[in-house]
């Protein structure tokens, strides 16, 4: 099961909400439905039930958007090397962003250089909650 995240990096000690400045391709340049995309997420516990998170962003306006990258050394450009992801064929993430009301999606955004990444503490902080 996936879960939604509306915030970009959100550590089991919890997240922010920022704005998502971008500047990426429109709708039209989306990669094949059966293309991969790297997109941010991470895994998720609720009792015994383990599952993923996907990471959605909040632009500056409200609205939330779905980010996805063509490569993994894209994503790790934008996020970082903590980054947690995983790779969806573009059809999956546009019908997973579709099920939680998330209309955008945004193909190697380039994003506010002052968006929280993951750090090698974070990664910590998620195993211990993944593994109590």
């Amino acid at each position: 099961m996936t879960s939604p995240s509306d915030d970009s990096k959100t550590p089991p000690a919890g997240g922010t909400e920022h704005g998502a400045e971008t500047t990426s391709p429109t709708v039209m340049d989306l990669p094949a439905d059966t293309d991969p995309v790297c997109v941010p997420a991470r895994p998720s516990r609720d009792g015994d039930r383990v599952g993923v998170s996907l990471e959605f962003r909040r632009l500056d306006t409200g609205e939330m958007i779905a980010v996805a990258f063509t490569s993994p050394d894209a994503l790790v450009a934008v996020l970082g090397e903590h980054q947690p992801w995983i790779a969806l064929p573009t059809i999956g993430l546009r019908n997973l962003a579709e099920a939680f009301g998330v209309r955008r999606i945004e193909i190697n955004p380039v994003l506010d250089p002052n968006v929280p990444r993951w750090s090698t503490e974070d990664l910590v902080q998620l195993e211990k909650a993944m593994n109590p």
